[in-house]
């Protein structure tokens, strides 16, 4: 497993839902499973093969941060390609979070 850095940002925390919302409501194939206040529970599937791709996101407000994690089934882990997903995800949500 391989960590990702969360996302550093300060704003009002709720905008940084609700801008992170924005951002996964535009993304294909997704699907939010759950969310509240600080935490968003999604699917995505990838392109090829539609592998189910778990992305777990969690706003922590105190430390002013935005963890993400994002698993796939360990046998077809090359073909989701998740580091790539997360990589792509924390951009958008980076560049999304500073034109708010």
């Amino acid at each position: 497993m391989r960590r990702i850095e969360p996302l550093a940002f300060a704003m009002d925390p709720a905008r940084v839902r609700s801008v992170v919302l924005d951002v996964l409501g535009r993304t294909p194939r997704l699907r939010i499973l759950e969310r509240d206040d600080s935490s968003v529970h999604a699917v995505i599937r990838s392109a090829w093969l539609r592998v189910p791709i778990d992305v777990e996101l969690r706003i922590d407000a105190a430390a002013g941060l935005v963890h993400l994690r994002v698993s796939t089934p360990l046998a077809l882990r090359e073909r989701a390609r998740p580091r790539s997903l997360s990589r792509d995800l924390l951009a958008r949500f980076e560049t999304a979070i500073r034109a708010a």
